[in-house]
Order: C-alpha cells, then structure tokens, then sequence
C-alpha cells in the first residue's frame, strides 16, 4: 500500500469568471455582470415570499374557523337558506381574495408585470370556474324541465291540452 500525500484546494474563482467573460457585449465593469443590483432584489423577493407564507398561513387557519361556522349555521338556526346565501357570500368573498394574493405575489415577485399575471391568472380561474357552475344549473334546469315533461305525459294531460281533444269531446 502506498503512503502518499494528498492535498485539498477550495479556490472561489467567481469574481474571475465575470473578467473573462465570452458573451459579445457584456462588460465586466457593469453592476449587472457583477451581480449588484440583483442582490437586492433577491432579498427583496425573499422578503416577501416569507410575508406570503405567514400570510398564506394564518388565511388557512382562518378559513378552516369561518368554513366550519358557515357549515354550522343550519344546524344552529334551522335556516338552510341563510347558510347557502353564507356559503355562496363566502366562495366570493374567498375568490376576491385569491386574486388580491395573486396580484399581490406577482408584485412581490415582477412588479407591475408581474401583479397583472397574477391579476390575470386569477380573474380567468374565476370566471372559467363561474362558468362552469353556469353550466351545471343549465343542464340540472334541462335535466328538471325533461322530467316534468314526461310527468306531465303520464298523466295524460300533455296530450289533450295540445290536441285540443278535450274541447271536442265536450
């Protein structure tokens, strides 16, 4: 077995690679390449991903109070309209918020750019969800009015109140 010396060499050679940059156009003299400027702004971003975290937190908790209250109220009051018109009030009250929080985060994270992709995103997820729920009631209301129509059929008052057979045989 050999006895043989070893040597380990940690260099930082960062500040080097900048000097000798290849890219056409880029000065090494400049903050940018250097990395000046991007330092603040990376804080900055940290800072407010920690304040969206706390935040995004503590609007869970809160959700999980309001929800369970909401979900409570006809089993307190006895009133299965008011805890639809709660729920229904809150979904709203819950996706505006959503779309502040997005247009909040997309401030934090592009500025102005980035608050209207947040503000965008958001707007569109609404609307595509109300959307949807339009198209549910449409196709319960359809579903409902072809059920009627074939009770009515059953008991036999469809017919004679379109053919007028009633009249005539009277």
């Amino acid at each position: 077995m050999a006895n043989g010396n070893y040597t380990l060499t940690i260099e930082n050679k960062t500040a080097d690679e900048n000097e000798n940059n290849p890219i056409a156009g880029d000065t090494a003299g400049s903050k940018q390449a250097r990395g000046g400027d991007n330092t603040a702004v990376a804080a900055s971003t940290v800072k407010a991903a920690k304040i969206m975290a706390v935040v995004g937190t503590a609007m869970h908790f809160a959700d999980k109070i309001v929800s369970h209250r909401i979900q409570t109220v006809e089993l307190r009051t006895g009133s299965r309209e008011q805890q639809e018109r709660l729920s229904f009030a809150y979904s709203v009250a819950k996706q505006a918020g959503g779309i502040i929080m997005s247009t909040a985060a997309g401030f934090a994270v592009g500025n102005v750019p980035g608050a209207l992709i947040g503000l965008l995103t958001s707007s569109a997820s609404v609307a595509l969800s109300y959307a949807q729920k339009a198209d549910e009631i449409r196709m319960q209301q359809n579903l409902e009015d072809i059920g009627l129509k074939y009770m009515n059929i059953r008991a036999g008052g469809s017919v004679a109140s379109y053919s007028g057979s009633r009249l005539k045989n009277q």
